[in-house]
């Protein structure tokens, strides 16, 4: 019985002393201790742990760009980044952190009992700023500041505050700050050079080349930087001494990141491996510069960089071999390494869009952007340029394409029949033998069965044999059977297109009965194809400044028996062209289409031109002439109607041209010519009250 007493009072007492040392606003033995250990071991040690997380995750998603100058940041954060992946796990870090706060800090009579709380700030202040919410961090450290200004973390958080300073573009405030508290650091701190590196990136952002310079160099060369960021310290030196064309001092720091250890290393180790070799070649040293790479990428260490191995072979190439050929081949080649660089292919399609561009062949250029943008994040800043780039393109590409349709259409259908029988059998023997050789090139298919429906190669051959045959069948069961397949299709409630229901088979007599053979819809063809010709002359002409083009594609335009108003235009774009013979054989057939003759036949642009040369010859009775003998409202226009009217108000007077005035509101009321009419009507009443002496 006194057991039992015994043991009863324990677990009373114990649960006294549990529910006294909750409070907060004690400072007991008890009390510190409990919050200390529940803050240690419960609410930091989670938010640390997911805090941890997200910052490994967001250093592997990260991508530097090595043929431009480096941030010291090893990753990229941009302001309320809400949505992404790590979003969650930083605000995880962070809802820990205020409750450590508002549950364990015991501050009293301003004093902080909790030390852990320190730590718990620095956890809010870093998992705020990787959440992209600047100025809560900035607030998280101005609050740490006050409370805790003798702090074993002050440095750390002072060094967090200038970084915030800089992503929030005040520069100038971080480098005051943290000039003024550099004395703060003992030379064997970490900190020492981080902080070194902090004011480095602020005369970066501010284009100030020789004091990034200054501080990069001590930050580099400091002894007890972290070793994860002492190489791209070394190589933003390097970096910013081959921007200054002082490639010996960049050679130097290069050659510092080549003795490092390799896990020291890292991705730099290829980087600056690549660009000494680039350095060297600048030098004179190109005529070993490939093959060292080419070296390069036989060797296993570097299998995983060939694609930077690639892309620089490419860009030497292009830039100083002054070889595109050379350089798209390693370009593709680059592309086929780049696997999960989505970052890296997206450059290597700049690259080519760029040469491309200033080669002139747009349809190209378009093509290779269009990639680009696919392969680019939304949030990169160079995201938006692209796209403006590419709408000023989208139209090339769209009417280069459609033109090449319609050529091949009416090429196909200018061939004989045994002519097209021919074309349409290599077509099918070319398909087949592509989709063969992407099977025999595959890794899947080398090694694989003998038997039929285990090897992919011989099912494939199969599938080609039976679409030859039988066409496009849906497996189903009495396949052969058309009615049967109808009668399934509408149980089902699903309607068959018409090439379903007729079962399109892979033969020459099936794209042959595909070809248009109305001579209207042939007539729509050429229309359409004579369009495109027009305006991609008169756009290569006038926005692209690329005259071959443009005088090729207006020419073929006027070979191909254009209807009269696309034959005037062209030989006005025409005579737009650099060539000066050229210019004067253009200029005189545009002039000669100019004659004072009007045909009914002619587009409305033309009639006007030949009516405007007869009013400014002052041969009104012509102008009259020919007007009456246009039909009205359809080639006829307001332009025309106001010559007409001048003209006979030449002849007959002032009332006949008020008449002829009125005519032109009431038959064309929103055109242009109608607001000239009526200012020049006003000014006829105000004569005639002159007149009247009124």
């Amino acid at each position: 019985m006194k057991k039992k007493l015994f043991v009863f009072s324990f677990l009373v007492f114990s649960f006294c002393i549990i529910i006294l040392s909750c409070s907060t606003s004690k400072n007991r033995f008890f009390n510190r201790n409990y919050h200390r250990l529940t803050t240690k071991y419960n609410v930091l040690f989670n938010g640390e742990e997911a805090f941890g997380l997200g910052y490994d995750a967001l250093l592997s998603t990260h991508r530097d760009d090595f043929f431009e100058l480096l941030s010291i940041y090893p990753y990229t954060i941009e302001e309320n980044s809400k949505g992404l992946p790590t979003s969650q796990l930083f605000s995880r870090a962070e809802t820990k952190a205020i409750k450590a706060i508002q549950k364990h800090s015991m501050r009293i009579k301003d004093v902080e009992y909790n030390r852990l709380i320190e730590r718990v700030y620095l956890l809010l202040i870093k998992s705020r700023f990787f959440d992209g919410r600047f100025i809560l961090a900035i607030n998280s450290t101005k609050e740490f500041l006050n409370k805790f200004p003798n702090s074993i973390y002050l440095n750390e958080v002072l060094l967090w505050r200038a970084i915030l300073y800089i992503q929030l573009e005040y520069e100038e405030l971080a480098i005051r700050s943290l000039k003024q508290n550099v004395y703060r650091y003992l030379k064997s701190d970490p900190l020492y050079g981080e902080n070194f590196a902090v004011i480095g990136q602020a005369h970066m952002n501010l284009k100030q080349i020789d004091s990034a310079l200054y501080y990069m160099k001590k930050a580099a060369d400091y002894k007890e930087i972290n070793p994860l960021l002492k190489p791209r310290y070394l190589f933003i030196t390097a970096q910013m001494y081959e921007r200054q064309n002082k490639l010996d001092s960049a050679l130097l720091y290069y050659k510092k990141i080549h003795s490092l250890s390799r896990r020291k290393q890292q991705k730099f180790g290829i980087n600056s491996i690549l660009q000494s070799h680039l350095i060297n070649a600048k030098q004179g040293d190109t005529i070993n510069f490939t093959n060292k790479l080419l070296r390069l990428t036989k060797r296993e260490r570097y299998k995983k960089d060939n694609y930077i191995i690639y892309k620089t072979l490419g860009e030497f190439a292009l830039n100083i071999e002054n070889n595109p050929e050379k350089a798209i081949d390693y370009f593709n080649k680059s592309l086929k390494e780049t696997s999960n660089n989505i970052k890296s292919k997206s450059q290597n399609y700049q690259l080519l869009s760029e040469y491309y561009f200033k080669e002139k062949d747009f349809l190209s250029a378009g093509i290779y952007l269009d990639s680009t943008i696919r392969n680019t994040s939304p949030t990169n800043k160079n995201y938006r340029d692209l796209q403006k780039k590419y709408q000023s393109l989208e139209t090339i590409v769209f009417l280069e394409k459609k033109l090449k349709d319609t050529d091949s259409i009416l090429t196909l259908i200018s061939k004989t029949k045994p002519e097209q029988k021919k074309y349409f059998e290599n077509y099918i023997d070319t398909q087949n033998e592509k989709e063969l050789k992407k099977l025999t090139d595959s890794k899947e298919t080398q090694s694989e069965s003998t038997f039929y429906f285990y090897n992919t190669l011989s099912k494939t051959k199969g599938q080609q044999q039976f679409q030859s045959i039988w066409g496009n069948r849906p497996n189903v069961d009495e396949w052969r059977l058309t009615s049967k397949i109808n009668s399934i299709s509408s149980f089902k409630n699903t309607t068959l297109n018409a090439s379903e229901t007729s079962f399109f088979k892979k033969t020459p007599e099936s794209y042959m009965a595909l070809l248009p053979k109305d001579s209207l819809e042939i007539d729509s063809i050429k229309k359409d194809r004579n369009q495109n010709l027009l305006k991609l002359g008169a756009m290569y002409a006038t926005k692209y400044s690329n005259q071959t083009l443009a005088t090729s594609y207006l020419e073929k335009l006027l070979a191909s028996n254009p209807s009269e108003e696309e034959k005037e235009q062209g030989l006005f774009f025409l005579s737009k062209t650099t060539n000066p013979k050229k210019i004067v054989h253009y200029k005189t057939a545009s002039i000669l289409e100019d004659t004072t003759k009007v045909d009914s036949t002619k587009s409305p642009s033309l009639n006007y031109r030949s009516l405007k040369t007869l009013y400014d010859s002052k041969q009104y009775e012509k102008v009259i002439e020919a007007t009456n003998n246009l039909k009205p409202n359809k080639t006829t226009n307001a332009k025309t109607a106001l010559l007409r009217a001048n003209s006979l108000g030449k002849i007959n007077g002032l009332k006949v041209l008020e008449k002829e005035y009125r005519a032109i509101i009431k038959n064309y009321p929103s055109s242009i010519e109608r607001r000239y009419v009526e200012k020049q009507l006003n000014y006829i009443e105000e004569i005639k009250i002159d007149s009247l002496g009124i």
